[in-house]
């Protein structure tokens, strides 16, 4: 099935109306939107900076799978690795943006009440309890590295609402990810004790009446054991604060256990069994936010040089066998718009399904939306860059131009097996080994006119 063409068409599809909402996770709640806000409290951001997403499971989720409202609970915990993103194993990193979501169901108050995004460095949290099964995952000795209030005014009723804000966040050179916690508040509450005991000042009372909830959501579809993020990565397990009838003693702590699939109390989560709750097939679930920060150029990966590209098309057949195939490409001038240019890449005539990915010679995806992997026929991938309405192959998508405009200069074009991932700094996460593949490029940067357009669909 092909992905949604609009952001949060395929989360809006099931109507809200008539879903119980005593069940942990739901579907249908549509996505309002991304708003860009300004926290009331917290370390001083970074804006107007050229960053890339250093974790990334936002991107594309709403048109890939959807996203669910995880119920019952008004906080959550989640670990985010740098492995598998330009920052895996390297000093000197500073979070720049975050991006986050929530959930609102049921009227909003006079008041509106506050969402806490603290960062906890990695040592001082621990899902099965730091002190052992029944104790606090979050280490009561510690403090956050960072912590941010923001204020939910203006997001409505009924919606999954992201919101991004320029933040200031240092992670430690001795670990390789961070700890992001995410919990709904009264307006302007305090903790009494600390950032890990949010005792007492939680938005619902408990047992919950599902009015608030943590957007989750996979972006690969990989089943059991597979990694939601398409920038870094994140065990199975996560953090949840279940505000259901057995569990409101403790309402307000992580309480740590040992983590089984399915248990409705379980505050430390790791696959659900069922997603949605209504059934289906069981996937990992990973809470919905991207983390951004400045990444340092990388040398470019060994590659194949297809020197500048010649109006027309230009075919290349690859045997398979590697897990990534890498090509060089330059472009004489820019793919504009007004200039009636075009770049369009393909998988046409493959014998199996493939991603692909374009990076600028400095590390960075090229444009926002410059990953695919089967927006042409079948499980071929297409990108399509500049002016135009060219004709759609099978069930595929029409080339419209919708990843963008390059400007002219050289670029490298990644090769990876279906359901394979990329990210800045010319990460390339491949699910296996190419089988034998062919890559069309066409493009009329040089001389050439456009070719006749088709009518848009």
């Amino acid at each position: 099935m092909k992905k949604c063409v609009a952001l949060g068409l395929c989360a809006g599809l099931a109507a809200t109306a008539g879903v119980a909402l005593g069940q942990e996770l739901l579907t249908g709640v549509p996505f309002g939107g991304e708003v860009r806000v300004v926290p009331v409290s917290g370390p001083g951001g970074y804006s107007g900076r050229a960053v890339q997403p250093v974790y990334d499971n936002y991107t594309g989720v709403f048109g890939n799978g959807g996203v669910y409202f995880l119920g019952n609970n008004n906080m959550i915990a989640e670990d985010i690795s740098f492995v598998g993103s330009p920052w895996n194993a390297i000093t000197g990193r500073i979070i720049t943006e975050m991006t986050f979501t929530v959930v609102v169901l049921g009227a909003v108050p006079a008041g509106p009440e506050d969402i806490i995004i603290n960062f906890w460095d990695e040592d001082d949290v621990v899902y099965t309890g730091t002190g052992g099964t029944g104790t606090n995952m979050i280490n009561a000795a510690s403090v956050p590295i960072a912590s941010y209030r923001i204020d939910s005014t203006g997001l409505t009723n009924g919606f999954v609402w992201a919101l991004t804000t320029a933040i200031s966040v240092a992670v430690p050179d001795d670990d390789n990810g961070v700890f992001m916690q995410a919990a709904w508040v009264q307006d302007g509450a305090v903790p009494a004790v600390g950032w890990h005991d949010m005792t007492g000042i939680l938005y619902e009372p408990c047992p919950s009446g599902n009015l608030r909830g943590l957007a989750f959501s996979t972006y690969s579809m990989a089943g059991p054991g597979g990694n939601p993020a398409t920038v870094g990565s994140t065990a199975l397990s996560y953090g949840r604060d279940m505000l259901t009838a057995t569990m409101c003693p403790n309402a307000g702590l992580l309480i740590g256990n040992i983590g089984p699939v399915t248990a409705g109390d379980n505050e430390h989560r790791q696959i659900v069994a069922n997603v949605p709750a209504t059934g289906g097939t069981p996937k990992q679930l990973g809470y919905v936010c991207r983390l951004q920060g400045d990444v340092p150029p990388p040398p470019p990966p060994p590659h194949t040089d297809l020197g500048c590209i010649a109006d027309g098309t230009t075919v290349v057949n690859n045997p398979g066998g590697n897990s990534v195939d890498w090509y060089r490409i330059c472009l004489n001038a820019a793919v504009a718009d007004l200039d009636l240019k075009i770049l369009n890449i393909d998988s046409e005539g493959s014998a199996a399904g493939v991603a692909m990915a374009l990076f600028r010679d400095d590390g960075a995806l090229a444009t926002i939306d410059s990953a695919d992997d089967d927006d042409g026929s079948g499980t071929n991938a297409q990108l399509t860059y500049g002016v135009g309405r060219l004709a759609a192959v099978g069930d595929g998508r029409q080339y419209d131009g919708r990843d963008g405009q390059l400007a002219a200069g050289t670029y490298y074009l990644a090769v990876a097996p279906d359901g394979s991932t990329f990210g800045g700094g010319f990460t390339a996460n491949s699910s296996g080994t190419n089988s034998a593949f062919t890559l069309n490029i066409f493009t009329n940067v040089n001389s050439s006119p456009p070719p006749a357009h088709v009518t848009p669909l």
